[in-house]
């Protein structure tokens, strides 16, 4: 994670297309005073939750598939997070390794109730026969076994998820961007995987919430996890739908 901080920091200082503005850091921490918004899961209604192994297999399954949603419009996380809580629902060998290993595109379909070719359908089965192959040659088929391999650290877990909104630090005016891309991103055009411009979007969101991370513990001298503010930022999104974020194909988000 401290490579991921580093490389991120130096993209930041030498960007030419994303900016981190310092004021608008300033800003959003003197509005959140000395309280980061407690913002909890809500793993009811369209989440599967029984306290147990299955729900951890679940999340895991969910996280693998929760990425590219575009460019169908119609397709959004709660239609992964409920169908495959239905699936499992419905029976609860449907997440076992060696099936996640032999799933293919009509059958990840069927799984979701979805009716046609999901957006980057090709790698998400790619990427379930890797979790399933993965799961079960070093844990036992069990993602529940990885949580324990991981001495049930949420910090060590969270560090290889979080999920940054660069939309939405736009939106706070933490970041912003150089008119060529912001005509891109707002004209909703597609932004290519892996060039300088997406790879600026990235690595600049990561560096600011860092720097956020730092300036809530300077100012308000108590330590806020990252994790704690990409759930506030998320929320942040829920509520401002109509944010302009970048396009791009891409499993990594």
């Amino acid at each position: 994670m401290e490579k991921v901080k580093a490389s991120s920091a130096w993209v930041a200082s030498n960007s030419s297309h994303v900016f981190v503005d310092a004021s608008g850091l300033e800003k959003v921490v003197e509005e959140l005073h000395d309280n980061v918004p407690s913002v909890t899961w809500d793993f009811e209604g369209i989440h599967y939750f029984d306290n147990g192994p299955l729900t951890v297999q679940y999340l895991f399954v969910l996280d693998t598939l929760n990425f590219c949603f575009w460019p169908d419009e119609e397709l959004h996380y709660d239609h992964l997070a409920a169908g495959l809580k239905a699936a499992l629902e419905n029976d609860s060998s449907v997440f076992d390794a060696d099936r996640l290993k032999s799933y293919s595109g009509p059958q990840l379909r069927k799984l979701l109730n979805w009716s046609r070719p999901l957006p980057l359908e090709d790698e998400r089965v790619r990427l379930l026969h890797e979790v399933g192959t993965e799961l079960e040659k070093s844990f036992g088929g069990k993602a529940a076994n990885l949580v324990t391999a991981a001495g049930n650290s949420a910090v060590c877990l969270v560090e290889l998820v979080t999920r940054h909104f660069p939309a939405v630090l736009r939106q706070l005016g933490v970041l912003t961007y150089s008119p060529s891309l912001a005509t891109i991103v707002d004209g909703k055009k597609e932004l290519p995987s892996g060039t300088e411009e997406e790879v600026e979007i990235r690595a600049c969101t990561i560096y600011a919430v860092e720097k956020l991370r730092e300036l809530i513990g300077t100012k308000a001298g108590k330590e806020v996890l990252s994790i704690q503010l990409d759930l506030w930022l998320w929320s942040c999104g829920v509520k401002c739908p109509s944010l302009q974020h970048h396009r791009t194909l891409s499993i990594y988000y």
